[in-house]
């Protein structure tokens, strides 16, 4: 029973967004910032561009942890809308993120 109920909430969860995601798999970019965790895994965020996850990468070494990085990379750009239902409430995100594929990172200078 407990399956049944865990599949069709993960069918209906699937259903209620949107989501497009644009793999700019050409663009390479560079981003200096902090390295910070969230929830949602590593991320950098930069003074001016804004916040980057890591694709892939859960979270961030001791080594770098709260400590001004380099990454680069190739960039994917996810966005993410709910659609209106009434089955259901849901702890997700919407919105674009910003995704950097492959990360190679090192402390700034």
């Amino acid at each position: 029973m407990l399956i049944k109920i865990s599949f069709w909430f993960t069918i209906i969860t699937l259903l209620s967004f949107n989501v497009q995601e644009i793999d700019t798999a050409t663009k390479k970019i560079n981003v200096t910032g902090k390295a910070l965790n969230t929830k949602a895994g590593a991320v950098v965020v930069t003074e001016n561009a804004g916040t980057f996850f890591l694709d892939g990468i859960a979270s961030w070494p001791d080594l770098y942890y709260n400590k001004r990085v380099e990454v680069s990379g190739k960039l994917k750009i996810v966005t993410r809308k709910k659609q209106s239902t009434e089955l259901e409430i849901v702890a997700e995100w919407t919105g674009t993120r910003n995704y950097i594929k492959n990360p190679k990172w090192k402390l700034a200078k």
